[in-house]
């Protein structure tokens, strides 16, 4: 069985394939969700393991996200993946791409 990623590497790659700083990935990251903004400190908190997201963010962001092809969804999965592995090992709960919704002609 492989080594389990961590989701501080996750938040780190993320951000580096967008090419971002903390402050900008936390505002492209929270973009269209009501009432939750996140810091540059909670970027960095994230990337050095100091704390994880919220699993209630990472599950709106999902749920907001799904049906496209939004990096925000990607990330949101893959964070939970990496934050509770057993729960995703046992095929009991299983997060990918959605099939894609043609409502939005501009992706």
């Amino acid at each position: 069985m492989g080594e389990e990623i961590k989701f501080s590497e996750v938040v780190r790659t993320f951000r580096e394939q967008l090419g971002v700083k903390p402050e900008k990935f936390s505002e492209m990251l929270t973009h269209g969700l009501l009432n939750i903004s996140y810091t540059r400190q909670t970027i960095y908190n994230w990337e050095s393991g100091k704390r994880e997201p919220d699993i209630s963010f990472l599950l709106a962001l999902y749920t907001y996200h799904f049906g496209t092809h939004a990096w925000q969804l990607g990330f949101a999965a893959e964070c939970l993946k990496a934050m509770r592995p057993e729960t995703f090992k046992s095929g009991i709960i299983e997060l990918s791409f959605p099939k894609r919704n043609n409502h939005n002609k501009n992706e």
